[in-house]
């Protein structure tokens, strides 16, 4: 297996490199919920949720 070299980044296990992949995939997972949560509401207002 290859071993990474990027200048800019030392000492990057594969650990914190997976780590890091997850914390970026949770925070893209949860910014597109919150998008098609709040496009529903715009679209289809839950009942009792009057602006």
């Amino acid at each position: 297996m290859a071993e990474l070299r990027i200048p800019y980044i030392q000492d990057v296990t594969p650990a914190k490199l997976f780590t890091l992949i997850t914390l970026i995939v949770l925070l893209v997972i949860l910014i597109t919920k919150l998008f098609i949560l709040k496009e529903q509401i715009v679209i289809n207002p839950p009942p009792g949720l009057v602006p």
